[in-house]
């Protein structure tokens, strides 16, 4: 088994003012050699926009973009000005396909919104753009992984063009709770939310991630209440 822990301080990090951004993989301005990707995982930023901005418009082709908000709500605006809102509790899956223009923006709040975004490549290419969205909050339940992400068309579940799937983790302190792959040969990422777990023996807090591949189950212990993000992906 071969395990990598990435902590929160060590992600690269960007600010503009009214945009903070913060990378695990070599993105924009920040490059690492050694954290380009994982797997067919190519980003995975924490943004916070201030209330009152959007991103500059920007164009997206042959990418699986999942964001996720953690505090607020966050717009997505289209070329043509068509509005998504995207709410606390609620996951985006855009399949970029040949190509579309958006911009994020949190034009509808004073404070400052933050969000997840998660960018997979795909298996199938140059299909037609398209964009879902899931509420997922009132359906989770305690220690026990709550899909969200999944290449099987299901009812309640985003349907992603490459052989991946993501959870939802909420964990009260002192649980365990056991992770079996979908598929072997797949890697696995946890992501920190919030909280402090046990992986394998390493120690994971706020932010930090823990990467896994050659094995198909992991333990994981809630040494506090946490929420995690678990992304399971195949190498390419």
């Amino acid at each position: 088994m071969k395990v990598e822990i990435h902590r929160s301080e060590q992600r690269g990090k960007a600010s503009y003012g009214w945009l903070e951004t913060i990378h695990s993989f070599s993105f924009a301005d920040y490059f690492n050699p050694l954290r380009e990707r994982f797997g067919v995982v190519r980003v995975l930023n924490e943004e916070s926009i201030s209330g009152g901005h959007s991103t500059a418009p920007h164009t997206h082709s042959n990418m699986e973009i999942i964001t996720i908000p953690i505090k607020g709500d966050l717009e997505q605006i289209d070329a043509n000005g068509n509005r998504n809102l995207i709410r606390e509790g609620e996951v985006q899956l855009l399949s970029a396909g040949t190509g579309i223009t958006v911009s994020e923006a949190n034009l509808l709040s004073e404070n400052p919104g933050s969000f997840l975004q998660i960018w997979i490549f795909p298996e199938t290419k140059h299909t037609n753009p398209e964009v879902n969205k899931l509420a997922y909050y009132s359906s989770v339940r305690k220690n026990i992984p709550h899909l969200i992400v999944s290449p099987e068309q299901k009812r309640s579940v985003l349907y992603i063009r490459q052989r991946a799937w993501m959870y939802l983790l909420d964990m009260d302190k002192g649980s365990v709770v056991d992770y079996q792959l979908n598929l072997t040969g797949n890697g696995l990422m946890v992501f920190v939310i919030e909280g402090e777990v046990n992986a394998a023996g390493g120690q994971l807090r706020w932010r930090d991630s823990f990467e896994m591949w050659g094995a198909d189950q992991l333990a994981v212990e809630a040494r506090e209440d946490a929420r995690l993000l678990l992304i399971e992906v195949p190498a390419d």
